[in-house]
């Protein structure tokens, strides 16, 4: 009884052809799950076509809408995870990209502000440089002045002394001549020889006077040459200190305004080094999605 019971389901379901002539499966576990399922369906059609419907071809068909349903089911589950990784792996690329572009913009807000802390920071060294330049040559202006009223003030103490001195020597002099001339009234009768005696004394006195005041004149002279000396060198001085303290600062500005291009440079390598990572990751991250959608279409398409 079992053994007609095998005979008649095996008449009843061919084998289909030779394993020699069918086609040959596709490498997706998928598309050869599927292939096989549908050649095994167009296999029961054909045996239909040329058979009588009795209870087992109902059977039959019963099963076939079963397993349309539950392969139809099983696609769409399919689907949906394939929806779903797919909206994930959307989702991770867009919070990629975002964390990206927040760590940028962070990256850049943080060395604009270091740039111009930097900036301020020599902005206001260069700014006490200067005032001090600024202090220091008005104080040597203060000083020259000064000195310069000094001089002046003594020049003038000078000249009203030598006025002074002419002064009080003119005076001298016409005291002297009054008492030789009231000495001549007295000693009119005196000899010849004494009265020239006292001319000769008197000449000899006007001499030494003339020759007293050459030689403060002189030294007058001498004392001024020697403060416009000492004057033109303070100022030889105070150019060269200002000269060396101007090429200070303009080294210092060359060195901060080399450094800061430096700092500019580094970080616009980092910059683009950043970028060129994140377009990186997003092309990865693109790529991985496109596979993903190619393949849930070619899962759509299948038939059936």
């Amino acid at each position: 009884m079992a053994t007609r019971r095998a005979v008649e389901v095996t008449r009843v379901i061919p084998l289909g052809p030779p394993s020699a002539l069918r086609p040959l499966p596709p490498l997706s576990q998928e598309a050869r799950l599927t292939s096989v399922m549908f050649n095994a369906i167009d296999r029961k059609r054909a045996w239909l076509a040329t058979e009588e419907p009795n209870e087992r071809v109902l059977q039959w068909l019963e099963w076939e809408r079963q397993e349309k349903q539950r392969w139809v089911k099983l696609m769409n589950k399919i689907d949906k995870k394939e929806e779903a990784k797919c909206a994930k792996l959307e989702q991770q690329v867009d919070k990629i990209r975002s964390e990206k572009e927040t760590k940028l913009k962070k990256e850049r807000m943080r060395h604009e502000a270091k740039m111009l802390k930097s900036k301020n920071k020599e902005q206001e060294r260069l700014d006490k440089l200067e005032e001090k330049l600024e202090r220091q040559r008005y104080e040597n202006e203060a000083i020259e002045r000064k000195r310069s009223g000094k001089q002046k003030q003594k020049d003038r103490e000078n000249v009203a002394k030598l006025e002074e001195w002419k002064y009080e020597n003119n005076k001298k002099e016409r005291e002297e001549r009054e008492d030789e001339a009231i000495k001549g009234e007295q000693e009119q009768k005196q000899e010849m020889g004494s009265e020239i005696v006292n001319n000769e004394q008197m000449e000899l006195g006007e001499a030494g006077g003339s020759q007293k005041a050459s030689r403060e004149t002189m030294k007058n002279e001498l004392m001024k040459q020697k403060e416009d000396s000492r004057v033109a060198l303070l100022e030889a001085k105070n150019d060269l200190y200002v000269a060396q303290q101007q090429a200070k600062y303009d080294a210092l500005r060359f060195k901060m305004e080399a450094r800061d291009e430096e700092k500019r440079l580094k970080l616009q390598i980092k910059l683009q080094k950043l970028e060129a990572e994140l377009q990186k990751k997003i092309l990865i991250s693109i790529q991985g999605l496109c596979v993903c959608v190619e393949k849930r279409d070619e899962r759509r398409r299948a038939p059936g």
